[in-house]
């Protein structure tokens, strides 16, 4: 997709976009107002994703919508923005703002790695440069499914052993984690890499500031 909006959209898995062992690339292009229970967004399983100066904002990952409990496998809704399951995503110049997981999710921005609590140790990469993650907010209590409380990873979530994220020149800021893990980056399982980065103003549920 160039210089495109998708808007307003529900599904189960990907509300403005699902790609399953494929590619997809979007440049110039608004994913915005669209809501599923897996990647509110855009859903990328098994397959390529990249981004270009492209801004996915305000969309919802809505667990209500988890009737099936062989797909949300994992604490409710995951990934309001982006859902990046066992794929490779690469994000430059983009923005990804505004999104929610909830009433009980995890990854308020973005969830990197298998949503199936089956299939960890398979590999989810994602790179991201020159990219802004900010105001997005995980929702939940903090009961535990598959060892994740909920309200989890207000920015990203990154999740399974095979899942990495590598972040240079990103700027993370004023996303909330209610329950108290992760507001900016949260992790479990999984590798974290942060480069010429600024993270800052994202809060925990209590709106205190991480230490």
């Amino acid at each position: 997709l160039d210089r495109s909006q998708v808007l307003d959209n529900t599904a189960m898995v990907g509300g403005g976009l699902t790609s399953i062992e494929g590619t997809a690339a979007l440049d110039n292009t608004i994913v915005s107002g669209n809501t599923a229970a897996l990647g509110g967004g855009i859903a990328t399983v098994l397959g390529r994703l990249t981004l270009t100066d492209t801004q996915v904002s305000s969309n919802m990952a809505d667990s209500t919508l988890c009737q099936d409990p062989e797909i949300c496998t994992l604490p409710g809704a995951v990934g309001g923005g982006i859902l990046n399951d066992r794929s490779k995503a690469d994000l430059l110049r983009t923005e990804i703002s505004w999104n929610r997981a909830g009433p009980v999710g995890v990854g308020g921005g973005i969830f990197n790695g298998s949503a199936n609590a089956n299939y960890l140790d398979t590999e989810s990469r994602m790179t991201s440069t020159n990219t802004t993650i900010s105001n997005n907010v995980a929702e939940g209590d903090g009961t535990v499914y598959e060892g994740i409380p909920s309200g989890t990873g207000g920015g990203l979530f990154n999740y399974g052993q095979g899942a990495t994220v590598v972040a240079t020149h990103v700027t993370t800021a004023h996303n909330t984690a209610s329950h108290g893990g992760g507001a900016g980056y949260g992790a479990m399982h999984s590798s974290v890499a942060i480069g010429n980065s600024l993270i800052q103003g994202d809060c925990f549920g209590d709106g205190t500031a991480p230490n």
